[in-house]
């Protein structure tokens, strides 16, 4: 149990950084920052392909519930900095 909060709670943690306006959703540009910022190398068409699947009541943009579908079923659970060691 105290494992599922954890993960609940770096979970929201990510979302609450890439909702970078605090509307409590994030836009797919939004997603595509928060992308360039941990190195991801996606292309725009990419992410906004994410976007659309995690998107899953159609309102054009991530709620918390469909961001945790995304990072859970793309990303393991977290996004993790791309940074390539020196």
């Amino acid at each position: 149990l105290a494992a599922l909060k954890l993960k609940r709670a770096r979970l929201k943690s990510a979302f609450d950084s890439a909702d970078a306006d605090q509307s409590g959703s994030i836009s797919k540009q939004e997603l595509w920052d928060c992308m360039q910022e941990l190195q991801y190398k996606f292309t725009r068409e990419e992410v906004a392909a994410m976007a659309e699947e995690a998107d899953t009541d159609g309102d054009g943009s991530i709620d918390f519930e469909e961001f945790s579908y995304l990072l859970n079923s793309k990303f393991k659970g977290e996004f993790r900095a791309r940074v390539e060691p020196p």
